[in-house]
């Protein structure tokens, strides 16, 4: 099992997405479920990605 708290990229992104959500309370409701739902299903993609590019075996 691969350890992917420690990483920085994780914890920056982790913290960007707690950033976002903070900020989207206070969007337009028009705007906060379009644009900012859209970028929280960005962010949380990416955060997805890193764990399974941390968990793989085949680093390349």
């Amino acid at each position: 099992m691969a350890i992917y708290e420690n990483l920085s990229v994780y914890k920056d992104s982790y913290s960007l997405l707690l950033e976002l959500y903070s900020v989207c309370k206070n969007l337009p409701r028009d705007q906060r479920f379009t644009i900012g739902e859209r970028l929280k299903d960005r962010l949380t993609d990416v955060m997805v990605c890193v764990y399974h590019a941390n968990s793989n075996v085949d680093k390349a």
